[in-house]
């Protein structure tokens, strides 16, 4: 008689439904990001939550895949996003307004420094404006004796201006 192998067991499959974690998510996640969207946005746009998002986090933590090559993606995309904000803030390039501001969300311990602090308070101008008409007086005396004077000896013989000789 002959040994019957035993048959081999179909591999375990995991309990639940399949992962969303898939390539498409994390090149849709980071093209949002690239574009200036929050992660929020970038996560709804893909079509998770940030809830879920989260466990990904954990996950990948824990040295799981998909998930942790995931983040590795994510985070390239997101200094890959910093770093083209930041070019255009340093460059003054049109817009860089915008990129300025999207850098203090996503990075509000290097680019948000005024963020949540109040605003100065508004410059107002004096009530009064004080006018020392003794000075002006002054001033304009001068200003004729001065006009009364010979011209420089460097411009004798020049016409007066708005005279002209033939």
């Amino acid at each position: 008689m002959s040994k019957a192998k035993p048959k081999a067991k179909p591999p375990r499959r995991r309990p639940g439904a399949p992962t969303k974690c898939t390539l498409r998510r994390c090149r849709v996640i980071a093209r949002q990001i690239k574009r200036g969207a929050s992660l929020t946005i970038a996560c709804g746009a893909a079509g998770i939550t940030d809830r879920t998002l989260e466990n990904w986090e954990k996950w990948a933590g824990q040295g799981k895949a998909p998930y942790n090559g995931f983040f590795r993606a994510l985070k390239r995309a997101i200094q890959n996003a910093i770093r083209q904000a930041e070019q255009k803030v340093f460059a003054g390039t049109p817009g860089w307004q915008g990129a300025a501001r999207w850098l203090q969300a996503m990075q509000s311990q290097r680019w948000g420094h005024w963020i949540g602090h109040e605003p100065p308070p508004p410059v107002t101008p004096p009530t009064q404006i004080h006018v020392n008409v003794d000075l002006g007086r002054q001033l304009t005396s001068r200003m004729a004796q001065l006009s009364e004077l010979p011209p420089a000896p460097g411009l004798r013989g020049l016409p007066p201006v708005g005279e002209e000789t033939l």
